[in-house]
């Protein structure tokens, strides 16, 4: 509720509301989490789709790939709530990353669904050299030309 007293506004009940998590809060949930998990990394990969479509290669628990038009250098991660997830390997239908104590959801990258298509860059061609003296990228006619070239200070990338 806010009155106005004077010129200033007093606002009163927002305690109710919000609330901002202090300094101290943060250090001992991360410390927390540090001695709970050994290391940075996955502590949940995401629930596995229940989807059977010829397209869709399930790698391991919560991680799929699609061989389907569009679906090039990518993978998926966790599951929608539309995909009826009910094999509950995990705790989460979202991948959940641990880095320093801090739990990290990963939910809706690339897709507006609460499933994660992760995108990869294409890989390099080969046939590409880098030399670190001179700063000079040079495109080889073939991978053999390029690896052929190579020297100390000019490499394939």
């Amino acid at each position: 509720m806010a009155t106005l007293i004077g010129n200033h506004l007093s606002i009163t009940g927002l305690q109710d509301i919000t609330h901002v998590m202090s300094k101290a809060e943060f250090e001992q949930i991360r410390a927390s989490n540090r001695r709970l998990y050994a290391g940075a990394g996955f502590v949940e990969w995401g629930r596995e789709a229940s989807l059977s479509y010829p397209s869709v290669k399930h790698v391991n628990q919560g991680i799929r790939t699609q061989t389907a038009a569009g679906n090039e250098n990518s993978f998926w991660m966790g599951n929608a709530v539309e995909n009826d997830d009910q094999t509950k390997n995990s705790a989460t239908s979202y991948p959940v990353v641990n880095v320093d104590g801090m739990l990290l959801k990963i939910s809706a990258t690339n897709t507006v669904y609460a499933e994660n298509r992760i995108i990869l860059e294409p890989a390099c061609p080969g046939n590409e050299t880098y030399d670190s003296a001179t700063g000079a990228y040079v495109a080889h006619g073939s991978i053999a030309l390029a690896f052929a070239s190579e020297t100390a200070t000019n490499k394939v990338i």
